[in-house]
């Protein structure tokens, strides 16, 4: 059994030969300084390494990948030719929506909205990339072309756009969004559906030129922290489930492609909402988050939807003992493996204080006590 076989199957809520394992893309793979540790720590040369703008690393070792047992291999939009990221002498960066950021420590904050405050005619001026611009799919399919002709991997389109959601606290300021939720849906209602035609035109054409070639599509939008959702559940119907579920619908069009949302936080309430709107595999399951303990996630949805991620990168990635980490995972999967329909993966990236012991034992646990039937 190959590992696109065996990610279908579990897709399918099914048990084959053992768990599907990840390690890569938007959400699930290393920061720089824990990849550069791992190489370092295995011998390895960090020649070529491509980073992203959050310094996660985009193409990992394929001999790691294959050594940790990893079912998926990503691919990568290219970039936009007419809104190119902007790189300033001040350490700044303005990105293709010109949102400004800056490196604060190791990551990227925003540190200028561009629509902060805005009204309705700064919105109708504002402009978003052009959906059809023909940098996006420069050398995709080439990449896919050559996963297909070795027939092993399920293929992946890492995370390439924000959600609906999270691209207004971009925008707007993520405390000015959250209280225009609620005081402006007019405005914001405006924004979503600008957004939307934006969002639908650029999936459109992903969808139509490389969604056959693919399995999964991965997407982001964090509608919650770890105690409660940054809006009510009304709100998430009112404002924004709707347009969830045309966008996702836009991206399975005249394709099986699967829907990857990576959606930090308690998002328990909203599960049964994501399900409805065309979510198949949700991420990252955090073990820390209020609600979303892997038994109670299993026993509610377990067979509507699939899990990925669920091994802490707070604590047991980072501060446990191995002895500790290793039950952890243990754990995990005895709790969210059953009848199919999890992907272990890392709860997010792995941070740069995580060790590479941790991180091979962590991929060696995996494949050893993910043997279906399990233990």
């Amino acid at each position: 059994m190959n590992s696109r076989e065996r990610v279908l199957l579990i897709l399918n809520h099914k048990e084959p030969d053992r768990i599907a394992v990840d390690l890569g893309g938007g959400v699930s793979s290393l920061m720089k300084k824990a990849y550069i540790n791992l190489l370092n720590f295995l011998g390895r040369e960090h020649l070529n390494v491509n980073y992203s703008l959050m310094d996660t690393v985009l193409n990992i070792d394929e001999n790691i990948l294959l050594n940790f047992g990893v079912d998926f291999r990503r691919v990568w939009l290219g970039d936009p030719v007419e809104n190119k990221i902007i790189y300033k002498k001040d350490g700044t960066i303005l990105d293709i929506f010109k949102i400004k950021r800056k490196k604060i420590g190791e990551y990227i904050e925003i540190i200028n909205p561009p629509l902060a405050n805005a009204d309705f005619e700064n919105l109708k001026e504002y402009k978003f990339p052009d959906p059809e611009d023909r940098g996006w799919l420069t050398g995709v399919k080439e990449q896919i072309e050559l996963l297909k002709k070795q027939n092993q991997y399920a293929i992946v389109l890492g995370m390439s756009m924000d959600g609906i959601f999270e691209m207004g606290t971009y925008l707007f300021g993520f405390e000015d969004f959250l209280v225009k939720l609620y005081t402006e849906k007019k405005l914001v209602s405006y924004f979503f559906d600008k957004l939307l035609y934006f969002l639908t035109a650029f999936w459109s054409k992903i969808s139509n030129e490389i969604g056959k070639d693919i399995d999964m599509i991965e997407l982001g939008d964090d509608m919650a922290n770890q105690r409660q959702l940054f809006f009510s559940r009304d709100i998430y119907r009112e404002m924004i489930k709707s347009r969830h579920m045309e966008l996702f619908r836009c991206i399975k069009k005249n394709n099986s492609v699967k829907i990857f949302l990576h959606c930090c936080g308690s998002v328990y309430e909203l599960i049964e909402d994501l399900i409805e709107v065309g979510v198949d595999i949700l991420n990252p399951i955090q073990p820390g988050a209020h609600n979303m303990q892997s038994l109670l996630l299993k026993k509610k949805f377990g067979t509507k939807i699939c899990f990925h991620g669920g091994i802490d990168e707070q604590y047991y990635l980072s501060r446990a003992s191995i002895e500790e980490m290793s039950d952890e995972i243990k754990r995990i999967i005895k709790n969210l493996a059953p009848q199919g329909g999890y992907i272990l993966a890392p709860a997010h990236n792995i941070q740069s204080d995580t060790s590479p012991e941790k991180i091979i034992k962590l991929y060696k646990t995996a494949l050893e006590f993910g043997k279906y039937p399990l233990k």
